[in-house]
């Protein structure tokens, strides 16, 4: 068995810290326009919308957990949201219809269109690093989107590529 954790932000502080300089940004792009030209509702309305989504997204990276564990043939993916497992999905890597991507170049994966895509909130630098598209128990095709460490990626790569 293998398992990698992801944390959005480890520490509460660093969200913080982020946060407290995302409204100091947001302060000073609404002293920059007041009073100018630039300073019509539509500037003001689009500023403050980025800011709530901007705060939004270090709110769900300092509180979302992500895990990933490999046993046997089976990845196991585990969301914690504020320390309780929200989700967990169950990957069966043989004999499954399941398609693994390692920055395009091992397996090629299906669009978007036809996937709902599972984002780890909090990683944009770890997006489109690695993919696996599967169907989970719903029926639901799912495309899921993470960086994993080398030993994770070779560990899934060999039971893929595996004859079984």
């Amino acid at each position: 068995m293998y398992k990698q954790t992801l944390f959005g932000f480890q520490s509460p502080i660093v969200a913080g810290i982020i946060e407290t300089f995302a409204f100091l940004l947001y302060t000073s792009f609404i002293e920059f326009a007041w009073g100018t030209e630039y300073g019509g509702f539509l500037y003001y309305i689009g500023i403050t919308v980025v800011f709530i989504l901007v705060s939004l997204y270090i709110f769900i990276g300092a509180i979302t957990k992500y895990e990933y564990a490999v046993l046997d043939t089976e990845l196991i993916l585990r969301k914690y949201v504020r320390g309780q497992i929200m989700r967990i999905y169950s990957i069966n890597l043989v004999r499954s219809n399941c398609i693994y991507c390692n920055k395009g170049l091992r397996f090629l994966t299906t669009s978007a269109k036809e996937t709902k895509r599972l984002f780890v909130p909090g990683f944009e630098p770890f997006r489109k690093k690695c993919a696996i598209v599967f169907t989970d128990r719903d029926g639901v095709r799912r495309k899921l989107i993470f960086k994993p460490d080398k030993e994770l990626d070779e560990e899934i790569y060999r039971i893929k590529t595996a004859k079984w």
